[in-house]
């Protein structure tokens, strides 16, 4: 039914099918962009919260180290 109505050239059917068809594909390709768009964005956003993160800790680190160094005691693996 749906075959026959979509390879009609000349009635008007199988055009309003075929235009019903390429929007709903349309509608759904819309969507999974969107899908795909919110994922990417929580990804760079955490992604980001991650880089904060070790530039807090390798800031502390640094602190570590230096306060050591004032006391003459480094252990740069410790």
């Amino acid at each position: 039914l749906l075959s026959g109505a979509l390879d009609r050239k000349d009635g008007r059917r199988g055009g309003a099918l075929r235009q019903k068809l390429a929007a709903h594909l349309a509608a759904r390709r819309r969507k999974r962009r969107a899908w795909a768009r919110d994922i990417a964005r929580i990804v760079l956003a955490v992604s980001i919260m991650a880089l904060g993160v070790l530039a807090v800790e390798i800031g502390r680190k640094a602190i570590v180290v230096l306060n050591r160094a004032e006391l003459g005691v480094v252990h740069l693996l410790g």
